[in-house]
């Protein structure tokens, strides 16, 4: 808490403003609209530490610190880098999403593929956090996963439950030093759990040239006479073919957020 925000009142803690912070201290390209419009989802995550490093550099900072823990990938885009919110979030933040009807001139041209391998499944998380510098050990630990005794120390999540149904239990331990709040802690592992638990589909679509504006990474909601009406897309790829878009969109297939059931998933 000693280093003040420059970006709003009291101590820079927020991992948006961090990471904007760190990015244009580094001197990078950085599309700070788009960091702006995620700020009030990226600050509820808190982190807290120092750097003691002189040779560390901004981006391996963020890097290995503080963006592995946020629910964002992040891209160079047309005005620099710029965030991209995960997929979990897209029914919260619509305002982000752009409306796209499936018609003749946007229509699905590839089969449903499956994105994530078994062996890359996680459904029970172990974070462990609050480092005590002194002894170089963390002193607090949370569970997520499913049929554990919950309380301060661990939670259940419906897809870890789904998970392990599926897929058995596939652990995985790991450790930050950047966090010390419990209530992040657990966004952390929540998220960890929704993104790595359940395995991502991808669908190629086909657009007219009028459809250039939309960037990788966008959110698109499709609307229309069809069997993915309401369902949120992530932009993840986008080809030229000479007449036309080439687009595959992600989505999470999560049956509690799904009217059906996608074969082989």
């Amino acid at each position: 808490g000693c280093y003040l925000n420059p970006f709003g009142e009291g101590a820079m803690e927020g991992g948006g403003d961090i990471c904007l912070w760190a990015m244009l201290q580094g001197g990078y390209e950085v599309d700070e609209s788009a960091w702006t419009g995620l700020i009030p989802i990226l600050n509820n995550y808190k982190f807290h530490g120092y750097i003691n490093d002189p040779d560390l550099k901004y981006w391996d900072f963020l890097t290995e610190m503080i963006i592995p823990n946020l629910p964002i990938e992040v891209k160079n885009g047309p005005n620099g880098i710029r965030p991209i919110l995960a997929l979990m979030y897209a029914p919260h933040s619509a305002f982000q999403a752009y409306d796209i009807r499936l018609g003749s001139d946007f229509f699905q041209s590839g089969p449903i593929t499956v994105e994530t391998i078994t062996s890359d499944i996680v459904n029970q998380i172990t974070i462990n956090f609050a480092l005590e510098g002194p002894n170089d050990n963390h002193v607090c630990a949370l569970t997520m996963g499913a049929g554990l005794d919950t309380g301060i120390t661990a939670e259940n999540s419906p897809v870890c439950e789904i998970s392990q149904a599926r897929y058995g239990v596939q652990v995985d331990n790991i450790e930050s030093d950047w966090i010390y709040d419990r209530y992040t802690a657990f966004m952390v592992a929540r998220f960890m759990a929704r993104s790595q638990s359940l395995p991502m589909i991808s669908i190629e679509f086909t657009a007219d040239p009028i459809y250039g504006w939309i960037q990788v990474g966008d959110l698109l909601k499709i609307t229309g006479d069809t069997v993915w009406t309401g369902q949120f897309f992530t932009v993840s790829s986008k080809v030229w073919e000479g007449t036309g878009w080439i687009f595959v969109l992600l989505l999470e297939s999560n049956p509690n957020l799904q009217s059906r059931y996608f074969s082989g998933v």
